[in-house]
């Protein structure tokens, strides 16, 4: 008989800054995750948006992710709000978040193992 699969939260985050360059970003350790989700309490207004970058160390260095459509990996995050990150995120080691269109924010991650 087949096992059924279990997924459970993360719970408790810290939390996440993500800064105009890679290197003032918090690493997230994508790891057994199945998906990443993230709150966003302050709205940042129109054009805001996190561009993901990648490495296979925590420590760096830090290149910027390309979907498959050769699109560049991000995710516009206007108001306060709870999103999702593209799902090609998932198959990753770490990724940190660059925010273009703003100083610097805190999310706070969603993560499903």
């Amino acid at each position: 008989m087949p096992e059924q699969i279990q997924r459970y939260p993360v719970l408790d985050s810290p939390p996440i800054t993500v800064a105009s360059n890679p290197a003032n970003s918090t690493t997230i350790t994508m790891g057994t995750s199945s998906s990443l989700a993230f709150v966003v309490e302050d709205t940042l207004g129109s054009g805001t948006q996190i561009q993901w970058y990648s490495s296979d160390s925590p420590n760096g260095p830090w290149r910027q992710v390309f979907l498959s459509s050769e699109e560049t990996a991000y995710t516009n995050i206007p108001v306060a709000a709870v999103y999702v990150a593209p799902p090609e995120l998932f198959a990753l080691h770490y990724v940190r978040g660059v925010l273009i269109g703003h100083p610097s924010t805190v999310i706070k991650l969603i993560l499903k193992g």
